[in-house]
């Protein structure tokens, strides 16, 4: 009998502190190029595009999520827009599921690399621990990391 599949899709928006940091930005930069305006030191042409690009960069992060699928053939990450990765069954060596501090461990949110290894995680602080057969590590952050355990450890046998 194969194992039900399982599919999770987490929004980077809904990080609290990823919303503070945008809308502070946002804020900062309207307010730095009124008063710049207002001064005269910049034209009008260069508040309008900072500001623009300020709102596509804040719309493409509120756009950006982590899809996490678990399939017949093996785990599938994506941080879309970025291209995701597939991860065979006879490559993950173990999976487990942990907490862990995303700040301290990876250096923030998005997919990460640090000396611990690679994250996926956009969002708290719950996650799967995969090690892979080669001895890398992978953090896959899941806001319902035991039942993407219990998935994974179905697959792996």
């Amino acid at each position: 009998m194969t194992a039900p599949p399982f599919h999770e899709t987490q929004r980077f928006w809904s990080n609290p502190l990823v919303r503070f940091v945008l809308a502070g930005s946002v804020v900062v930069a309207a307010a730095a190029g009124f008063v710049a305006r207002r001064s005269g030191d910049i034209g009008s042409t260069s508040v309008f595009v900072t500001l623009t690009t300020m709102i596509v960069v804040a719309a493409l992060v509120a756009s950006m999520r982590l899809e996490t699928d678990v399939g017949d053939e093996g785990l599938r990450v994506r941080l879309w827009p970025l291209p995701g990765r597939s991860y065979a069954w006879s490559d993950i060596q173990s999976a487990v599921a942990r907490t862990y501090e995303p700040l301290r461990e990876y250096g923030g949110w998005g997919l990460r690399t640090s000396g611990n290894g690679v994250a996926w995680n956009v969002h708290g602080t719950e996650g799967v621990q995969l090690v892979l057969t080669s001895g890398r590590r992978v953090l896959i952050g899941s806001q319902r990391s035991h039942e993407l355990e219990a998935r994974i450890q179905e697959r792996l046998g």
